[in-house]
């Protein structure tokens, strides 16, 4: 059996945003006792309405991200090379003028809207040269991670090299 994502995006009047946010918690509830259901987020954006947009590379200013507005359920970990980030742990990278955002999602890396394996092919999936041609890239060294645990973003080439002290 194969599988799908959905990816929606509701624009709601001010006024109507609390009732909406309501109610779509509740959905997301009641949609992952649902047998097929593997899993149901439910995003909101961080900073303003157009947050989401961005993250999923569809807009201007990639510098702001979507936070999860229900609780997920516990996933599986990413894990290699000794580093493990779980899951909900926040992802990004700059390369060139773009900030690329994503997240670890049930043990894989969701970045911009794709499904990867690694850091390597999240970073060579996404950038794009000045030209607009693919890239040759070690993902190592160029993305930063937010566990749900730290205040603050690491270098998953830091965590890396932790991990091979011991």
């Amino acid at each position: 059996m194969s599988q799908i994502m959905i990816v929606v995006e509701f624009e709601t009047k001010p006024e109507h945003r609390s009732q909406f946010i309501d109610l779509m918690r509740g959905h997301a509830e009641r949609s992952r006792r649902d047998d097929g259901c593997l899993q149901f987020d439910l995003m909101l954006p961080k900073d303003d309405d157009k947050a989401l947009r961005r993250l999923l590379g569809l807009g201007e200013n990639p510098e702001r991200t979507a936070v999860p507005a229900v609780p997920s359920p516990l996933g599986r970990s990413w894990t290699d090379e000794g580093v493990r980030l779980p899951h909900d742990t926040l992802v990004k990278m700059k390369y060139g003028r773009r900030t690329h955002e994503g997240q670890i999602v049930d043990g894989q890396w969701f970045v911009e809207g794709k499904v990867y394996d690694s850091p390597s092919g999240a970073a060579v999936g996404i950038a794009r040269t000045s030209k607009g041609a693919p890239t040759h890239l070690n993902g190592w060294r160029y993305w930063y991670v937010k566990r749900p645990e730290d205040l603050t973003w690491i270098s998953i080439e830091v965590l890396r090299k932790r991990a091979a002290i011991g």
